[in-house]
């Protein structure tokens, strides 16, 4: 699933469990949005630490990325462009990144 419509998903939740448990009166049914909201922490726990994986993963490519760009060619070289991975870095950026399709990446091109 699209991880910006992943998030969106549980803040909607997250929203409606705090509403309702705000028009709660009764303690018991404040328990059970309670409950909910534990159930719903669990799963933004869980998000979390696939954002952080993610970013680190991108993180380790950058680097990669920058060692190559930085050991490239000086810019007025014609060979430059031949040899820094300008490829990978859109792929990157574009599939990894923001998430996107990979038929609308191969349609950016």
């Amino acid at each position: 699933m699209n991880l910006f419509m992943e998030v969106s998903r549980l803040c909607r939740e997250d929203d409606g469990i705090l509403t309702a448990k705000a028009r709660a009166t009764s303690p018991l049914l404040k328990v059970q949005w309670a409950e909910k909201g534990i159930a719903l922490r669990e799963s933004l726990s869980a998000l979390l630490q696939d954002l952080n994986a993610s970013r680190n993963a991108l993180t380790d490519q950058m680097k990669y990325l920058n060692v190559a760009w930085e050991s490239a060619p000086p810019a007025a070289s014609p060979v430059r462009v031949h040899v820094l991975p300008c490829g990978r870095l859109e792929s990157t950026f574009y599939r990894d990144l923001i998430k996107l399709p990979p038929a609308l990446v191969a349609t950016s091109r």
